[in-house]
């Protein structure tokens, strides 16, 4: 379980993640959008195998070339190369799907029907557009009862995204976990704006683990 803190990484959404765990049901697919080197999906795969939820599988969706100024100064070169070998015993048993593109790839959309997903996880580039995009494209692929997350909603961008695209949804409110960089939460229900169940939910920091 403690494999991902050897792996380079920005997670602070701990809490978030096992929510997921928790109430994931076994095979069931869970979408994440943005891992990096694989800190955040190790955290969560391990967690999954932990709790005997061996036949979840987890689709993530990243170009493993960076976004934005928060890589502006990180060295994506090998990006690809260390998921790959971080995630390597996920990988081979199958519970790990790559996909080496855009959250938006219609490809990829496609490949999803609507309410099949149990949880989709939006960390990945923070621009207003493409948040709102990410929004507006996976919620539908969201199943009733199931699950969206999203990282850094400090951000103005990933706030008006997020706000953005639900509101298509004629959603008006969702959770706001308040921390160093902040998360969102929203739990899928026929009635729009209905909240559910309360998620009991602790705010994380944000680190980048380097080296050493």
């Amino acid at each position: 379980m403690y494999k991902y803190l050897d792996i380079p990484g920005w997670f602070n959404m701990h809490d978030a993640y096992m929510n997921i765990v928790k109430y994931v049901d076994d095979g069931q697919d869970i979408v994440e959008i943005g891992c990096f080197a694989g800190r955040s999906t190790r955290f969560l795969c391990d967690a999954l195998e932990l709790t005997g939820k061996h036949n979840v599988k987890v689709h993530v969706i990243d170009t493993f070339e960076g976004s934005g100024m928060e890589h502006a100064e990180v060295n994506c070169n090998t990006m690809y190369d260390d998921f790959m070998r971080n995630l390597d015993d996920h990988i081979q048993s199958g519970r790990v799907q790559v996909n080496v593109n855009k959250s938006d790839n219609q490809n990829i959309l496609d490949s999803f029907k609507d309410n099949s997903v149990a949880a989709v996880i939006v960390d990945g580039n923070h621009t207003l557009e493409v948040v709102e995009d990410d929004v507006t494209n996976w919620w539908p692929k969201v199943i009733e009862g199931g699950i969206m997350v999203g990282d850094d909603i400090r951000l103005d961008s990933v706030k008006q995204g997020c706000f953005k695209g639900f509101k298509k949804f004629g959603i008006e409110e969702v959770s706001i976990i308040a921390g160093e960089e902040g998360w969102f939460a929203k739990i899928k229900h026929s009635n729009a704006n209905e909240l559910g169940s309360q998620l009991k939910l602790i705010p994380g920091v944000n680190s980048m683990k380097l080296d050493g």
